[in-house]
């Protein structure tokens, strides 16, 4: 990390539904782990996401997509901790839920 710049965010995106033909509509997890040197300047960040993401039905709509249409997002909680020893960053992962069907 000591050649990027903070803040960063590092996601991993896991689908929980790949067989559309039993699940129409699909529930994907995304995880998400920020990284700043300054945390109040990352809790604020956090709280921007939260906002973002923890729509619920009011993310319909709001998503511009040829091929999906996102039926809702669930903010499932953040866990802060200190800095690392080595690095020197502050670090908080939350987990989003997003609901949502295929297209085509």
């Amino acid at each position: 990390y000591s050649e990027v710049a903070p803040p960063f965010m590092l996601y991993f995106w896991l689908p929980s539904k790949v067989n559309v033909e039993r699940y129409y509509i699909r529930r994907d997890f995304i995880f998400y782990d920020i990284y700043d040197t300054d945390a109040a300047r990352l809790f604020d960040l956090v709280n921007e996401m939260e906002k973002l993401f923890n729509l619920a039905d009011e993310i319909q709509g709001q998503v511009d997509s040829s091929t999906n249409r996102v039926m809702w997002s669930e903010w499932r909680g953040g866990t802060p901790t200190a800095p690392m020893a080595d690095e020197g960053f502050y670090k908080m992962s939350f987990e989003v839920w997003i609901g949502y069907v295929p297209l085509s």
